[in-house]
């Protein structure tokens, strides 16, 4: 089996490969709304391991909101304190939202570092509301990320540690990047 001759280098372009080709950005869906929760826990994220090196420019979560809510969309990295991982808060955008559907961030631009590992998510604050979700059946893959787990906190911490993400809750997201 060869390379084709014709194969394309989207990023000697200054795009990124989107599954389909080469464009501007790509827009990465991660799990389904294949189950619906609610619970006291008001962050969630997803963790994954960045593969090659992105500008992240929205982030949407799939929620319903029965009333108007305080959105804060959030990225951690992860450092170690001696063993321990621990994840800092890198970046935090607070948007008003209500309804049911992909609730987004809105234009930002946070670079992701490639060989990293980020949480990616939302707290939401102000009242009640539905995440939903996906089971992982095993690892899945980004256009430039490994996802590794779901992970959910009561607050909106600025640094925390844990062991393991867990693969029982992958949020049901969109991540649009660009090259950096």
């Amino acid at each position: 089996m060869s390379v084709s001759d014709d194969a394309t280098d989207c990023a000697a372009s200054g795009l990124v490969c989107n599954g389909s080709g080469c464009a501007a950005s790509a827009v990465d869906t991660i799990a389904s709304a294949d189950g619906v929760g609610a619970s006291s826990y008001n962050t969630i994220v997803n963790v994954m391991d960045v593969r090659t090196s992105r500008k992240l420019t929205t982030i949407e979560t799939y929620l319903s909101l029965p009333a108007n809510r305080t959105l804060t969309f959030v990225v951690y990295q992860k450092s170690f304190v001696g063993n321990q991982p621990s994840y800092e808060l890198k970046f935090q955008k607070v948007v008003s939202a209500s309804g049911s559907g992909f609730q987004s961030s809105g234009e930002i631009s946070y670079e992701l570092e490639a060989n990293r590992t980020y949480g990616i998510g939302v707290n939401v604050s102000g009242g009640s509301f539905a995440y939903y979700y996906d089971r992982a059946l095993n690892f899945s893959l980004t256009s430039f990320a490994s996802l590794q787990g779901g992970y959910y906190y009561n607050e909106l911490p600025s640094s925390t540690t844990y062991t393991y993400p867990q693969l029982t809750q992958i949020y049901h997201q969109r991540l649009t990047t660009t090259l950096p």
